[in-house]
């Protein structure tokens, strides 16, 4: 049976892509035969898909550390580029639409034809790839409790892939508890059932103050601290090397955090 996790956040830069990278190499050298996923991308910088589609330049990174050298269309259904201010389905242009804050797109206008035809290609790519990948690892868009888009780039994918979903937190967003108890209030109640514990970026959990407020989450929501990826800002590029990928993963998922995962997601 496929396994999956989807990563989320209530921000962009917060370490989503940093860590999706990482458990996809990490997987690849393991031995698993590993897909990745992420439902809207936005980048000025395009490449084509296997299938000939526009997809964003920066998810061959994912591939090539999945072991490819290519996209397929069922990676990436939906790219947005913001120098053109069109969103793109397998390619087709869906219409102008205005990029606001932490990366969320304004959909209010969308006619609900175009709405339904995202969400069916979002089904369909994740039926096909759960049914090529031993695991799936699943790169929620921006905020994920913000608007529209949430529900086909973060939410849908989610719930369904059936997999668990792990909140990214960042220390530099206004805290990182505020973060996860607005995520689990705002969140559906498919989705605070897939939660199986967080992770945080820019928060530091030697320090005594930060072990008071892990305390504190876990005591308020049940859910266990995962690990921190120690102050990583996430820098677009096409290409990681192999010992980049390896100090990446060692950085981002020590020891303790392995264990959670291997347990959790039953690797």
């Amino acid at each position: 049976m496929s396994r999956s996790v989807t990563l989320v956040s209530t921000g962009s830069n917060s370490g989503k892509t940093v860590i999706g990278n990482g458990l996809c190499y990490r997987l690849k050298k393991s031995g698993v035969n590993v897909g990745f996923f992420k439902a809207l991308s936005i980048d000025k910088h395009t490449i084509l898909s296997l299938e000939k589609t526009v997809v964003g330049a920066h998810l061959l990174e994912y591939a090539q550390n999945c072991g490819s050298t290519e996209v397929s269309k069922f990676n990436n259904p939906c790219h947005y580029n913001p120098t053109e201010e069109i969103l793109y389905l397998h390619g087709e242009a869906l219409g102008k639409y205005e990029l606001m804050a932490e990366d969320n797109l304004d959909l209010t206008d969308m006619p609900e034809s175009d709405y339904e035809k995202i969400k069916q290609a979002i089904v369909e790519s994740i039926t096909i790839l759960k049914s090529q990948y031993d695991f799936l690892v699943i790169e929620g868009g921006g905020c994920c409790t913000d608007n529209l888009v949430n529900e086909f780039s973060n939410f849908l994918p989610a719930i369904v892939s059936g997999g668990n979903v792990v909140p990214i937190l960042n220390g530099q967003n206004g805290g990182v508890a505020p973060q996860l108890l607005g995520l689990m209030a705002l969140a559906p109640a498919e989705i605070r059932d897939q939660l199986s514990g967080f992770v945080c970026n820019f928060f530091d959990p030697a320090i005594k103050g930060n072990q008071i407020i892990l305390s504190k989450i876990t005591e308020l929501t049940g859910m266990k601290f995962m690990g921190h990826i120690g102050n990583i800002e996430y820098k677009r590029t096409v290409e990681m090397s192999e010992e980049e990928a390896y100090l990446l993963w060692q950085n981002l998922l020590q020891a303790d955090m392995d264990k959670n995962l291997r347990m959790d997601l039953s690797l």
